[in-house]
């Protein structure tokens, strides 16, 4: 059904995030300007979720809530990556 489809889909999105995280922040591979453009597309990602379609007023909610913890997250992180190649 589309309601499954839907929790499985979400429930990918939130384990591909953690999965995100944990490469970024044990990514030893990755130096300081490529951290920076990690989050940079991170960042752009989020924006273009915020498009996505709801049925319902509660499910937007919830999904808009997620978004806006992601995007203070990464755009902090994104802040101080930034600050640290300027010192």
């Amino acid at each position: 059904s589309d309601i499954f489809r839907q929790r499985c889909e979400d429930a990918g999105y939130e384990l591909e995030w953690l999965l995100n995280i944990g490469f970024f922040l044990e990514g030893e591979e990755l130096e300081l300007d490529g951290r920076i453009e990690w989050l940079r597309t991170r960042l752009e990602q989020l924006k273009r979720l915020r498009e996505f379609k709801f049925g319902t007023e509660t499910a937007r909610a919830l999904w808009q809530e997620k978004l806006d913890f992601q995007t203070e997250f990464f755009g902090r992180m994104l802040k101080q990556m930034e600050a640290s190649r300027m010192e």
